[in-house]
């Protein structure tokens, strides 16, 4: 902008500066912030060992959390007569395209249902990551899932990194943020 057009609009240069500062001092705000907290994952008490599971996934094949050791995995537990589970699981996809080559695995582990009614519902979603199940509910059980949607995140060396209750948006930039550190 030239002098002269600054002369003529001073407020346009106010305002400019304004979103500049406003851009800043968010940036160095968030750049603060724990993603755990911004996305209410409540952490446990003390380092606990994630339980393993040997669960079968939409093919029949046998799924266990130990499968993945060295990679960050992402539980999440859901049905789907869950809205909730329904408004999160387009985001929780968009999150494992951008992280999967980076070591994330998502899986989603569906409570109770039958195969009749999850196929289904992941041809709709268009869901790409792995859909376990837990049809007598023992794993759900094991990892103490008082509603849906719960999701666990579970680091490299298979402990429990914190568990949230209800849907998130797994696309934020917090969600993101939180995979990238937990990837590290």
């Amino acid at each position: 902008m030239s002098r002269k057009a600054c002369k003529k609009s001073p407020r346009t240069l106010i305002i400019g500066l304004s979103v500049l500062v406003a851009l800043f001092f968010s940036e160095r705000l968030y750049a603060g912030k724990d993603p755990l907290k911004a996305l209410e994952i409540m952490k446990p008490k003390e380092k606990t060992k994630a339980p393993d599971f040997k669960l079968k996934n939409l093919e029949g094949q046998d799924i266990s959390l130990s499968d993945f050791k060295g990679k960050v995995v992402f539980l999440n537990f859901w049905a789907t007569w869950c809205i909730p589970c329904r408004k999160e699981m387009p985001s929780m996809e968009k999150l494992y395209q951008e992280f999967k080559d980076a070591g994330l695995v998502v899986l989603a582990i569906n409570h109770r249902e039958n195969l009749e009614k999850i196929k289904p519902f992941v041809e709709e979603m268009k869901l790409s990551f792995p859909i376990l199940l837990d049809s007598e509910g023992k794993t759900s059980a094991d990892y103490t899932v008082r509603g849906l949607p719960t999701s666990y995140f579970v680091n490299q060396e298979g402990v429990l990194i914190g568990g949230a209750l209800g849907d998130r948006d797994w696309a934020s930039e917090e969600a993101k943020d939180l995979i990238k550190i937990l990837l590290k």
